[in-house]
């Protein structure tokens, strides 16, 4: 346990460390082999706690760190179990491989803000303890707005709106958790501010108690995932900020906040269920989020802006897939979260190509582009299939969650419909995706391209082909996720 202790501290401190050491950094400009030392670390600490976690731990693994108040027994418990360890360890080899896909012109501050935000990520995922977890996911948000608003003065605005609206999505959820934990305190004095208070709380308090929170539980989180009308605002900082900011905001916090959706509140799904006018209002918002988000898709040329409302697009699936309620569409549900942070650090890394490389990365001005740059055919069209085939074989990890919602849920109208409109939504999407990879395949070549004078890209594919190799093999062996979910926790 003392090996385990120390694994998890030396975890939870090395993102905190790495900011503070660019914040003394001395030098202006910051060398790729100071960078590389830095992954080095990073990967030599996960593969420490892997090894620990799967040789020591056969369940859920809980430590009790710093208690911070006997008056109410709080205190900074965390949880490690294979779903949030599989997601940060897929989240950090992607920040890896964006690191290492070297850019001179990122200063200290860039990658403060990125290991800070690593660092608020990590501490969220991992924490059982409501006030850790939001004080976690406090740093995370303020990290993530100065990434996105890194060198883009323009972005201020945008980014502030949506930074208010986060600020105000986890007051009412801590408002919310607050009230449940002075609730489970009436049924036991000693209970902490972990998620054990909810089970109290549902078990043993009248509904009527509960019934009109659950409006402030559900619209908290739904201010976190992309839904209508919160969608804009972090729309146009993820399409207008830099890569590396649009990758934390879409392939890191969505993936996150899905699982803390779940761990937070999918014991109120039960509730939620039975409550007809909460389940009408969430049913609502994901069904007009979802047509808007189609109809918008549909307009877009930019990959880009593609990436970011194929990624919206998929909010809806994972909620049909939590409501649906059946172990078969929870899995799939969880098995597909946990495919996006590497589907969307890949999509993102390919957009960095073309951005670096030829400032553009709409799809008229680079027609031909496969046929100028034969070596970004095979990563480049992985990176963007990706993006709807998950795995590369389509609909296999959306069918059971389909099928389980028509089937057995199909009496429901709401079910249906939306089950249906995510059918087609995803049908529409597959067919932009491949018009995107028609136009590279174009033999019309764009003048963007052309002026271009053959650029050397191979030094910048490799750490997009690390990452397309680290997908395919996750397609290849699918299982693996699923063992390691029920052999060392993820699933309740």
């Amino acid at each position: 346990m003392i090996a385990a202790t120390i694994a998890i501290l030396i975890f939870l401190l090395l993102p905190y460390l790495k900011a503070f050491f660019f914040i003394f950094y001395r030098r202006k400009n910051i060398s790729f082999i100071t960078l590389f030392f830095i992954c080095i670390a990073q990967i030599a600490t996960l593969t420490f706690l892997w090894s620990l976690f799967i040789i020591y731990f056969n369940s859920e693994l809980i430590s009790y760190v710093i208690p911070t108040s006997t008056n109410t027994n709080s205190g900074f418990v965390i949880s490690i179990n294979a779903m949030n360890l599989i997601l940060i360890s897929s989240i950090q080899i992607v920040i890896i491989a964006f690191i290492l896909q070297y850019n001179p012109k990122r200063t200290k501050s860039f990658y403060v803000s990125l290991f800070l935000a690593e660092a608020g990520l990590t501490g969220a995922l991992i924490s059982a303890n409501i006030l850790f977890f939001l004080f976690s996911l406090e740093i995370l948000l303020i990290s993530v707005y100065f990434l996105i608003t890194y060198k883009k003065k323009e972005m201020n605005i945008i980014s502030t709106g949506y930074f208010i609206f986060s600020q105000g999505a986890l007051l009412i959820l801590f408002i919310t958790y607050i009230y449940y934990w002075s609730l489970a305190r009436n049924i036991s004095p000693s209970v902490n501010f972990s998620k054990e208070n909810i089970k109290l709380v549902l078990n043993y308090v009248d509904e009527i108690k509960i019934r009109p929170s659950l409006y402030m539980l559900v619209t908290g989180w739904l201010i976190l995932l992309p839904t209508f009308p919160f969608y804009a605002l972090v729309k146009d900082s993820a399409s207008k900020g830099n890569n590396m900011g649009t990758f934390m905001l879409v392939g890191c916090l969505y993936p996150s906040f899905y699982y803390f959706f779940y761990y937070w509140g999918f014991d109120f799904l039960p509730l939620l269920k039975e409550h007809e006018q909460v389940k009408l209002y969430i049913f609502i918002v994901q069904f007009v989020s979802l047509f808007l988000f189609l109809l918008l898709s549909l307009k877009e040329r930019s990959l880009k802006k593609i990436f970011i409302y194929l990624t919206f697009i998929q909010s809806p699936v994972i909620f049909l897939g939590f409501f649906t309620g059946t172990p078969t569409a929870i899995i799939a549900t969880l098995y597909y979260i946990l495919f996006l942070p590497i589907s969307r650090g890949l999509g993102f890394l390919f957009v960095d190509v073309l951005e670096t490389s030829f400032g553009t990365t709409d799809n008229e001005n680079l027609k031909g582009l496969f046929k100028y740059y034969p070596e970004l055919r095979t990563p480049a069209i992985i990176s963007i299939v990706s993006f709807v085939l998950v795995p590369l074989v389509p609909f296999f990890i959306q069918l059971p969650i389909f099928i389980e919602s028509i089937v057995i849920t199909g009496h429901n109208l709401f079910y249906l419909l939306f089950a249906i409109l995510i059918l087609i939504a995803n049908i529409v999407n597959i067919a932009l995706v491949f018009t995107s990879i028609q136009d590279y395949l174009s033999h019309n070549i764009s003048d963007v391209i052309i002026q271009s004078e053959k650029l050397r890209l191979n030094n910048k594919l490799v750490s997009l082909k690390v990452i397309a190799l680290i997908y395919i093999i996750l397609n290849i062996f699918p299982f693996i996720l699923i063992e390691l979910l029920n052999k060392y926790g993820g699933l309740s």
